[in-house]
């Protein structure tokens, strides 16, 4: 019986000390530096775009395993799945994503009041003229 207990009480020393190196181990505070993963350089919001090909002009692969690689601005890269075919199509001003139409100076990126234009002065707090938000 009482080597019962020795081992009992080996195995659970060894437990223990298993216990505190693991989480010792996570405890370590974490390296700062380049990311594990890269970041990627294209737009943080993502944006899919419509295949303009029904078909891989090479090997005719179907659109849906095409794939788009958007520079940010203007052109998107569409590479087949299967062949590795790469096609560009330039996007128009009409097509062009809110974030990309501000980058080329398309469209204003807010709508501040100008210099010199007066703001009517108006009563504070939430009353009854109050817009609905």
């Amino acid at each position: 019986m009482a080597g019962g207990f020795g081992l009992f009480f080996f195995i659970m020393i060894a437990g223990a000390i298993l216990y505190f190196l693991l989480k010792g181990k996570s405890d370590r505070p974490k390296a700062v530096g380049a990311p594990k993963r890269a970041m990627s350089t294209a737009p943080i919001k993502s944006i899919i775009f419509k295949c303009p090909y029904p078909r891989c002009p090479v090997c005719a692969g179907a659109a849906d395993k095409m794939r788009q690689d958007w520079d940010g601005l203007r052109v998107i890269t569409w590479t087949c799945g299967y062949c590795g075919n790469k096609s560009d199509q330039e996007l128009s001003d009409g097509e062009l994503p809110l974030s990309a139409r501000r980058r080329l100076g398309l469209e204003q990126a807010s709508k501040a009041p100008q210099a010199g234009v007066d703001i009517p002065a108006t009563g504070g707090g939430y009353g009854i003229d109050a817009p609905p938000e």
